[in-house]
């Protein structure tokens, strides 16, 4: 699971041709050698199939799914955590814009106890850490 503290974590993203199976071989793939995935984003597009992934061994995840023949990146995302309610999410990416941050993804990672995790990825991650950090 994510840290609810933690301010940043590790993403895998995966890009693949689209076809049936491909989140099923991914998951397998970890599964067999007991990586467990924190984290599950998957997107299709006309250019292929993205899935980005927060798992608890990443340099492992990385090597099997590269020896498997998948393209994968990873990248730091920050982690927000904004109070669970109406508008937070627009507060925060509010506040972003107002800073000059275009963000590249966001997705909700985890929620309770009146508040959620957001997983950020910027074009400028420096700036958006300050925002994140000055607002929270």
């Amino acid at each position: 699971m994510v840290n609810p503290e933690a301010k940043e974590f590790r993403e895998i993203t995966v890009i693949g041709t689209d076809t049936p199976g491909l989140l099923a071989n991914i998951c397998a793939l970890l599964g067999e050698v007991n990586i467990n995935i924190d984290t599950i984003s998957s997107e299709r597009s006309s250019d292929g199939a993205m899935i980005k992934l927060g798992v608890d061994k990443e340099d492992e995840a990385v090597a099997i799914l590269k020896k498997a023949g998948l393209e994968v990146k990873h990248s730091s995302v920050i982690l927000a955590n904004v109070d669970d309610k109406p508008g937070a999410i627009a507060k925060l990416t509010k506040k972003l814009a107002d800073a000059g941050v275009n963000l590249n993804s966001v997705y909700l990672v985890h929620k309770a106890g009146g508040k959620m995790i957001l997983a950020l990825s910027a074009d400028d991650m420096d700036k958006a850490r300050q925002v994140v950090d000055s607002s929270y």
